[in-house]
């Protein structure tokens, strides 16, 4: 008789994400056809209409006619629209000390680490992050 190995725990750091934490609320967004189409133009697809779009509290479902007059319909993470960066870099800016930077330095590292952003997002969010952080120690 075989003996049953045994399952061992992989390590998961604790923390929250932005949205967990309350820092961002996106689901009070209104996201236009225009923001749409282009976030989802890097990912390969073509949205001629928008038909519908619920926003849920960690992603958003939106249906929409193809140009082949398709209705298709997905879930996709807020973090592909270019608002979800403009509201990282406000909060990233928001912050008057550093502790309460480093605070939101955890969320955002925790969101980096397991949510796909797009590189340019990415980059720009670290950019900021930077900026913030010079600028809180020469203010300290």
């Amino acid at each position: 008789m075989a003996r049953k190995t045994r399952k061992i725990r992989q390590y998961r750091p604790k923390g929250q994400s932005l949205i967990s934490a309350n820092k961002i609320s996106p689901k009070n967004w209104h996201l236009s056809d225009k923001e749409i189409s282009q976030a989802l133009k890097p990912l390969g697809i073509i949205v001629k209409t928008v038909k519908k779009i619920h926003y849920l509290k960690h992603q958003v479902c939106i249906s929409w006619w193809d140009e082949k007059g398709n209705v298709c319909s997905s879930f996709f993470s807020y973090r592909i629209f270019a608002c979800w960066q403009a509201e990282v870099e406000r909060l990233i800016n928001a912050c008057h000390t550093l502790k309460e930077f480093y605070r939101i330095i955890g969320y955002i590292q925790y969101d980096l680490y397991y949510f796909p952003y797009p590189l340019e997002m990415s980059d720009a969010i670290a950019i900021a992050l930077e900026n913030c952080e010079c600028y809180l120690r020469a203010a300290a």
